[in-house]
This record gives C-alpha cells, sequence and structure tokens, in this order.
C-alpha cells in the first residue's frame, strides 16, 4: 500500500491505495475533477495519458521510501 494525498485547491486528505491504481481512479475515488486546472504528482506536471497510469508506473511500489506521494488538481484563476 501506498499513501497518496489527493487534493485540489479547496481539500487535501490521505488515502491508503494498492500501488496498481491508477490516477483518474484515484482522482476520482475522492471526488476530484481533474478536468478544471493542472494535475501534479509529487509537483511534476501530468501529460496527456498520463493519468491512465498506475502509481507503479511512477515508481510508488509501496516499498520504503517509494510509499508516499501528493496527488494534486491545481485551477490556477487569472486577478481581475
Amino acid at each position: 500500500m501506498i499513501r497518496v494525498t489527493i487534493g485540489n485547491n479547496l481539500k487535501r486528505n490521505a488515502y491508503n491505495l494498492d500501488p496498481n491504481t491508477t490516477l483518474r481512479s484515484a482522482l476520482e475515488q475522492a471526488g476530484i475533477d481533474y478536468t478544471v486546472g493542472m494535475t501534479t504528482l509529487d509537483g511534476s506536471s501530468l501529460g496527456p495519458g498520463e493519468l491512465d497510469k498506475t502509481f507503479a508506473e511512477f515508481g510508488f511500489t509501496g516499498e520504503a521510501g517509494h510509499d508516499k506521494c501528493f496527488l494534486l488538481n491545481v485551477v490556477k484563476a487569472d486577478n481581475a
């Protein structure tokens, strides 16, 4: 299991997930709308198609040192 902090601008919660979970299903399970904003995994922006990869494919295997990460979707708004 890995410990994933999933969130957006307003809320962040930690979840224990199987490393074979896709990023998209983790976001959906957490109720995060990933269509509005930039999604990052441990601070690195995700490109097209990467939401369907698993945490294990990104190196989060559940082993010591590879057992926690942040999956965030942040909306950047212009100031009026």
